[in-house]
Protein backbone atom coordinates (compact mmCIF):
# COMPACT_ATOMS: atom_id res chain seq x y z
CA UNK A 1 0.00 0.00 0.00
CA UNK A 2 1.47 3.65 -0.90
CA UNK A 3 1.75 5.94 2.12
CA UNK A 4 -1.94 7.95 3.01
CA UNK A 5 -3.87 5.36 2.03
CA UNK A 6 -6.78 4.95 4.05
CA UNK A 7 -7.60 2.40 6.62
CA UNK A 8 -3.92 0.71 6.88
CA UNK A 9 -4.67 -0.94 9.56
CA UNK A 10 -8.06 -2.55 8.46
CA UNK A 11 -5.84 -3.76 5.10
CA UNK A 12 -3.34 -5.28 6.92
CA UNK A 13 -5.19 -7.65 9.29
CA UNK A 14 -4.72 -10.88 9.47
CA UNK A 15 -2.19 -10.91 6.76
CA UNK A 16 -0.13 -8.74 9.56
CA UNK A 17 2.87 -11.98 9.54
CA UNK A 18 2.82 -11.97 5.83
CA UNK A 19 3.33 -7.99 5.52
CA UNK A 20 6.16 -8.09 7.90
CA UNK A 21 8.34 -10.55 5.84
CA UNK A 22 7.28 -8.88 2.31
CA UNK A 23 8.74 -5.37 4.45
CA UNK A 24 11.69 -7.12 5.31
CA UNK A 25 12.53 -8.91 2.20
CA UNK A 26 12.10 -5.51 0.68
CA UNK A 27 14.83 -4.01 2.58
CA UNK A 28 16.96 -6.41 0.53
CA UNK A 29 15.68 -5.53 -2.71
CA UNK A 30 16.30 -2.13 -2.77
CA UNK A 31 19.67 -2.59 -2.02
CA UNK A 32 19.70 -4.77 -4.80
CA UNK A 33 18.19 -2.52 -7.31
CA UNK A 34 20.50 0.04 -6.13
CA UNK A 35 23.58 -1.83 -6.40
CA UNK A 36 22.06 -2.76 -9.78
CA UNK A 37 21.79 0.83 -10.87
CA UNK A 38 25.33 1.76 -9.45
CA UNK A 39 27.08 -1.47 -11.56
CA UNK A 40 25.48 0.52 -14.54
CA UNK A 41 27.69 3.21 -14.34
CA UNK A 42 30.60 1.72 -12.75
CA UNK A 43 33.57 2.93 -14.47
CA UNK A 44 31.76 6.42 -15.83
CA UNK A 45 32.48 9.85 -14.94
CA UNK A 46 30.58 12.94 -15.59
CA UNK A 47 28.11 14.65 -13.43
CA UNK A 48 25.57 12.39 -14.60
CA UNK A 49 26.61 9.08 -13.39
CA UNK A 50 28.02 11.45 -10.40
CA UNK A 51 24.26 12.86 -9.61
CA UNK A 52 22.93 9.15 -9.73
CA UNK A 53 25.27 7.75 -7.15
CA UNK A 54 24.68 10.28 -4.96
CA UNK A 55 20.94 10.15 -5.16
CA UNK A 56 21.18 6.48 -5.08
CA UNK A 57 22.86 7.15 -1.64
CA UNK A 58 19.77 9.04 -0.36
CA UNK A 59 17.74 6.41 -2.19
CA UNK A 60 19.01 3.68 0.01
CA UNK A 61 19.20 6.03 3.09
CA UNK A 62 15.91 7.37 3.21
CA UNK A 63 14.11 4.92 1.20
CA UNK A 64 15.16 2.13 3.83
CA UNK A 65 14.41 4.28 6.63
CA UNK A 66 10.97 4.92 5.12
CA UNK A 67 9.74 1.36 4.40
CA UNK A 68 10.95 -0.20 7.55
CA UNK A 69 9.01 2.65 9.64
CA UNK A 70 5.89 2.54 7.65
CA UNK A 71 5.78 -1.24 6.64
CA UNK A 72 7.06 -2.93 9.49
CA UNK A 73 5.79 -0.52 11.82
CA UNK A 74 2.23 -0.68 10.50
CA UNK A 75 2.44 -4.86 10.38
CA UNK A 76 3.30 -5.06 13.75
CA UNK A 77 0.66 -2.59 14.67
CA UNK A 78 -2.06 -4.86 12.97
CA UNK A 79 -0.53 -7.99 14.60
CA UNK A 80 -0.23 -6.44 18.37
CA UNK A 81 -4.07 -5.69 17.77
CA UNK A 82 -5.17 -8.71 17.57
CA UNK A 83 -5.03 -9.57 20.91
CA UNK A 84 -6.54 -6.60 21.73
CA UNK A 85 -10.63 -6.00 22.69
CA UNK A 86 -12.69 -4.03 20.30
CA UNK A 87 -12.36 -0.88 22.09
CA UNK A 88 -8.33 -0.96 22.31
CA UNK A 89 -8.35 -1.64 18.62
CA UNK A 90 -10.08 1.40 18.00
CA UNK A 91 -6.91 3.55 18.68
CA UNK A 92 -5.29 1.62 16.13
CA UNK A 93 -5.99 2.78 13.01
CA UNK A 94 -4.81 6.22 13.52
CA UNK A 95 -2.01 5.34 14.56
CA UNK A 96 -1.23 3.07 11.48
CA UNK A 97 -2.45 5.89 9.61
CA UNK A 98 -0.38 8.69 11.19
CA UNK A 99 2.62 6.07 10.41
CA UNK A 100 2.27 6.25 6.66
CA UNK A 101 2.66 10.46 6.80
CA UNK A 102 -0.99 12.01 6.06
CA UNK A 103 0.53 14.20 3.50
CA UNK A 104 1.59 17.34 5.00
CA UNK A 105 -0.19 17.17 8.19
CA UNK A 106 2.30 14.76 8.91
CA UNK A 107 5.26 16.51 8.32
CA UNK A 108 8.39 14.14 9.36
CA UNK A 109 7.21 10.80 7.28
CA UNK A 110 5.90 12.90 4.32
CA UNK A 111 9.49 14.61 3.81
CA UNK A 112 11.24 11.30 4.37
CA UNK A 113 9.12 9.80 1.55
CA UNK A 114 9.27 12.99 -0.67
CA UNK A 115 13.49 12.75 0.07
CA UNK A 116 13.68 8.67 -1.38
CA UNK A 117 11.51 9.21 -3.98
CA UNK A 118 12.76 12.22 -5.52
CA UNK A 119 16.39 10.83 -5.31
CA UNK A 120 14.85 7.55 -7.05
CA UNK A 121 13.83 9.97 -9.64
CA UNK A 122 17.31 11.73 -10.16
CA UNK A 123 19.29 8.61 -9.82
CA UNK A 124 17.82 6.52 -12.60
CA UNK A 125 17.10 8.90 -15.65
CA UNK A 126 20.85 10.36 -14.66
CA UNK A 127 21.84 6.83 -15.01
CA UNK A 128 20.27 6.12 -18.40
CA UNK A 129 21.79 10.00 -19.11
CA UNK A 130 25.42 8.56 -18.29
CA UNK A 131 24.66 5.49 -19.80
CA UNK A 132 23.79 7.01 -23.37
CA UNK A 133 26.75 9.36 -23.35
CA UNK A 134 29.04 7.09 -22.54
CA UNK A 135 31.20 5.60 -25.48
CA UNK A 136 31.06 2.43 -27.05
CA UNK A 137 32.76 -0.45 -25.68
CA UNK A 138 35.39 -1.86 -28.34
CA UNK A 139 33.70 -4.87 -30.45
Amino acid sequence: MAAGDANLYAAVGDRAPLWIGVHTVQLLLILLMAVAIYWLTEGLTGPAAQSSRVALLFYLVFYSAFDSIVGLASGLVAQYGRGLSAAEQAVLPGLSDALTGGGLDQPVPFAIALIANASWLVAVPAAAAALTRAPAPPS
